[in-house]
C-alpha cells in the first residue's frame, strides 16, 4: 500500500490530532481514496473533543452520500461534481454540530479539518483552519493546496505585513476559521489531476512547523527514493528548528509504473527457414 502515516505528541502532554486513510470501493471500477488530518486547537480545552468528532462525522457523512441514490448510478461527472458539493457543505454541517455537541457538554473546544478524495485520477480537497496539504508533482514542482486561514496569512493577503516579520510568528496560530465555532465556517476547496508519480502530503501544522516550501521541496526532493522514511526526515527537521506541537503527517505516493523492455525467449520450430 502506497501510504504512510505518522502521529506523535511531541513536547505537548496530549495528542490532539486525529488522522485516517480508508478506501473503499463504489463499484468494481470505482474507488476512493480518503485521507483526513484534523489538529485540535490547543488553546481551547479538549481539542481533542473536537479533533475527533469533527473527524468520525465527515467520515460517516461520506459514506452516507457516496451510499445515496443522489451519487450511486451517476455518470462519473456528476458524481465528481457530487464529492465537491459535499466536501463544502460537509464543513458546515459538522460545524454546527460539532459546537451544539460541545456546548451541550460544557466544553470550548475547536479543530481544523483537512481532507482529500481521489477518486480515480482526480483529487478534491478542502481544507478549514491551517493543516497544510502539498502536492509534489513528478515533475519536481511543489504545489501548496490549502489555504491558511489565520490572521498572520490575512494580513499578508491585506499586504500589511510580510511573513518573515515579528507580528507574523504572532499572530500566525489566531485562526479566522475551524470547526466547532457558533459562526459558519466557509472551507477552501480545490479539485486538481493527480498522477501516478506525483506526492500527497497532509498534516497538522506542527508537522511542517516553519519549513519553508523550498526547503521542504528539497527535502522531499532527498528522499523520494525512499519515502517511507520521508515523515521521519520532516519531523526531525521541524524539531531541530524548535517545533514543539503535535506531529501527524499523512503521506500517499503511488510510483510511476516503468517501462520495462520484456525479453522473450527465441522459439525453436521443427522446420528451419533455408
Amino acid at each position: 500500500m502506497p501510504v504512510y502515516f505518522e502521529s506523535r505528541t511531541n513536547k505537548r502532554k496530549v495528542n490532539q490530532d486525529r488522522y485516517y486513510y480508508m478506501e473503499y470501493r463504489i463499484n468494481h471500477e470505482a474507488m476512493l481514496r480518503i485521507f483526513l488530518v484534523a489538529d485540535g486547537m490547543g488553546g481551547l480545552a479538549k481539542g481533542e473533543k473536537a479533533s475527533d468528532l469533527a473527524s468520525r462525522k465527515w467520515l460517516q457523512k461520506l459514506q452516507q452520500m457516496t451510499l445515496s441514490e443522489d451519487f450511486l448510478g451517476k455518470s462519473l461527472t456528476e458524481q465528481m461534481e457530487g464529492i465537491k458539493r459535499f466536501s463544502y457543505q460537509v464543513v458546515q454541517e459538522i460545524n454546527e454540530e460539532v459546537y451544539r455537541e460541545l456546548m451541550d457538554q460544557g466544553i470550548e473546544g475547536g479543530t481544523t479539518l483537512t481532507a482529500g478524495i481521489l477518486f480515480f485520477h482526480t483529487l478534491i480537497l478542502s481544507n478549514c483552519g491551517d493543516s497544510p496539504a502539498y502536492l509534489y508533482q513528478k515533475d519536481g514542482s511543489l504545489i501548496k493546496l490549502t489555504r491558511d486561514q489565520n490572521v498572520a496569512e490575512e494580513l499578508v493577503r491585506q499586504k500589511k505585513i510580510t511573513r518573515d516579520s515579528p507580528l507574523y510568528e504572532q499572530k500566525k496560530h489566531m485562526l479566522t476559521d475551524y470547526i466547532g465555532k457558533y459562526r459558519l465556517a466557509a472551507p477552501c476547496v480545490v479539485s486538481l489531476d493527480y498522477q501516478k508519480g506525483d506526492m500527497l502530503l497532509l498534516g497538522s501544522d506542527g508537522a511542517f512547523g516553519n519549513l519553508k516550501e523550498e526547503e521542504l521541496k528539497n527535502l522531499i526532493a532527498g528522499q523520494k527514493s525512499h519515502p517511507e522514511q520521508l515523515i521521519e526526515t520532516i519531523f526531525r527537521k521541524t524539531e531541530e528548528m524548535g517545533e514543539e506541537d503535535n506531529q501527524t503527517m499523512i503521506l500517499y505516493y503511488e510510483e510511476e509504473e516503468k517501462e520495462e523492455k520484456k525479453n522473450f525467449p527465441q522459439k525453436r520450430g521443427w522446420f528451419r527457414k533455408r
